[in-house]
């Protein structure tokens, strides 16, 4: 019979593994009542007994031990390779609080001293729950027909059930959490606009708290990257794309450490149209009108994030822009003559795009902007951001397409 392996507990930034005896411990998970993780965004639509740190840990080590810890098997199986031995150590790191998920590095150590490490994404909120099914089959799907090579493999999901206590009396309530077990991709972090020392830095998030910046003129690789990524999953024959997507909410992550500056998506939230097709129309008449959509709306979601992630809302400078262009005509160019790709093939479809695009003049791109962030929720802020830049943001773009 095989030994289970030894689970460890970890919040980065504090020395050594907490357990039972720590107070944080038994800390509510969303951090609200200290410094804890102050990076956090917090809870929403939470019910019944206040879930704890050591809640969340203990829920977290009971859904990967079930069938005996199979489904962690077998990913660190496919990770690592044959040969990897049975898991000897399971370190379970707390990395962050998000607006859906509250994410988990997990750290498996075989007996042979082979590590891998992985996500485990938490819900607990209402609208947590009712994400990460459809996020875990989302990037499943991905996986599939796009190769995984931009966002993470996924290895299981379920729920898990927990017994809590109000701290006022000691009636026991149960509490249900989703999870799901996916890639971790090591040395990927997130990333933020920020100002420091007068001027503004791309600011690289360490999980232990510190910060890297980078120049703006060195980032505008990784803004071309996140627009190619988004390209490449976007479907011309249907429209479908991935959407809702922000900057602020570290969608996207970045290797600091590599040349090139490579960049993952972890999270996917939705995928579908945002445009509504006439049944009636030839569908290839809808392929450049969606794609202008599509691309405009790119344009403008690129240049908006907020300071440090949760700070006042930015536009970012015009470079933004020109990488953004950049990556999506790179993206295009190599969707030509590739069917497996979700968005299937259109020769040359790059080219026809900028012909198409160069057509309009400036005056017609703001109308179409103006238009188009209609759409967006009146009350948010960066509705208001973007809106006053609309017409220097389509002059940019004019100016970048009339000599095609």
């Amino acid at each position: 019979m095989s030994i289970p392996p030894v689970f460890s507990f970890y919040i980065p930034g504090e020395d050594g593994c907490i357990g039972p005896d720590s107070f944080l411990w038994q800390m509510p998970l969303s951090g609200k009542s200290s410094g804890f993780l102050k990076k956090g965004q917090g809870e929403k639509s939470v019910r019944g007994p206040v879930l704890t740190v050591g809640d969340y840990f203990t829920a977290a080590e009971t859904f990967l031990q079930k069938a005996d810890g199979r489904m962690l098997f077998e990913a660190f199986s496919a990770m690592a390779g044959k040969g990897c031995g049975p898991i000897r150590a399971v370190d379970l790191f707390l990395e962050k609080h998000g607006a859906f998920y509250h994410p988990l590095r997990v750290k498996v150590v075989s007996e042979t001293g082979r590590s891998v490490s992985f996500v485990l994404n938490g819900a607990v909120s209402e609208p947590g729950l009712a994400l990460i099914e459809k996020e875990y089959q989302l990037l499943a799907g991905f996986e599939k027909r796009l190769s995984g090579v931009c966002t993470p493999r996924v290895f299981g999901a379920g729920v898990q059930t927990l017994e809590t206590r109000k701290p006022e009396n000691l009636n026991l309530k149960k509490r249900t959490l989703g999870f799901f077990l996916g890639e971790w991709f090591e040395e990927f972090r997130e990333f933020h606009v920020s100002e420091a020392q007068g001027k503004r830095q791309i600011a690289v998030w360490e999980s232990n708290g510190d910060v890297a910046h980078l120049s703006l003129e060195r980032a505008q690789v990784i803004y071309e990257q996140v627009a190619y990524i988004l390209t490449a999953h976007y479907n011309v024959h249907t429209g479908e794309q991935i959407f809702p997507w922000h900057h602020a909410a570290g969608d996207f992550v970045v290797n600091p450490l590599v040349k090139g500056l490579p960049v993952k998506l972890i999270t996917v939230r939705g995928y579908q149209s945002l445009m509504e097709f006439d049944p009636a129309t030839d569908p290839k008449e809808n392929v450049l009108p969606a794609l202008l959509f599509f691309f405009l709306n790119l344009t403008l979601r690129m240049r908006l994030d907020r300071l440090d992630g949760v700070g006042t809302p930015v536009f970012l400078e015009e470079p933004v822009l020109t990488a953004t262009v950049h990556g999506f005509l790179r993206s295009l160019g190599d969707m030509s003559g590739q069917t497996s790709q979700a968005s299937g093939s259109i020769k040359g479809l790059e080219n026809i795009f900028a012909a198409f695009l160069a057509g309009f003049s400036q005056e017609q791109l703001l109308g179409i902007l103006v238009n188009l962030i209609q759409a967006w929720p009146p009350n948010a802020l960066e509705f208001s951001l973007a809106q006053a830049h609309l017409a220097s943001h389509s002059s940019a773009l004019h100016s970048l397409f009339k000599n095609v």
